[in-house]
């Protein structure tokens, strides 16, 4: 019969690296979060800028790693906004827009704009969705790996009877996430 090994316990060298590895995608995974919420807020209106009418002069694609972006160029009335009267910019736009065409925008005093619409909203709803999954998936699991190098036998207890709360919360986590994604779609389609 043979016997088992000992298990190691403590800190290592490969703990150590996944502890920083997952510390680093959840951050970058907060970071994101913050960011898609910050495009809802402004899709929405959230950020107390008015909705503006802008015609577009030109759109122009431009080369970003191994795909392309379209950076689009326009004017319009800033009426009271306090948005320049300038030429008004819209980078990353949703689709490359012909000579002429009006979209409703959001503008920065600087003419930074950003197009309103169902593309948009579902664009930054998608991207909160994966956002969130990475972020909870990062830290459930550097909350594992910390309990390991740590507290491996309370660990141990938790893994062999998980509790019927933490399944329930666990899941309808997940679930929200997935309706999200699925709203994000569904939002995307009809756009």
């Amino acid at each position: 019969m043979a016997t088992r090994p000992a298990r190691r316990e403590g800190i290592s060298c490969a703990g150590v690296i996944a502890f920083f590895a997952l510390l680093g995608l959840t951050i970058g995974a907060c970071v994101g979060v913050v960011t898609a919420a910050e495009g809802i807020g402004t899709q929405l209106g959230l950020r107390e800028s008015t909705v503006l009418r802008m015609t577009v002069l030109d759109c122009v694609d431009v080369p970003s790693g191994k795909s392309t972006v379209t950076n689009c160029e326009g004017s319009g009335d800033p009426g009271r906004s306090g948005v320049t009267s300038g030429l008004w910019k819209i980078d990353d736009a949703d689709a490359h827009y012909g000579f002429g065409t009006r979209l409703n925008v959001r503008c920065t005093p600087g003419g930074d704009c950003t197009a309103v619409g169902m593309g948009g909203l579902a664009e930054d709803l998608a991207g909160l969705a994966a956002a969130l999954f990475f972020a909870s998936m990062g830290l459930f699991s550097f909350v594992m790996v910390t309990g390991n190098m740590f507290f491996p036998r309370r660990l141990e207890r938790i893994r062999l009877r998980p509790s019927r709360l933490g399944r329930r919360i666990t899941l309808g986590w997940f679930g929200a996430l997935g309706l999200l994604f699925v709203t994000a779609v569904v939002l995307g389609v009809l756009s």
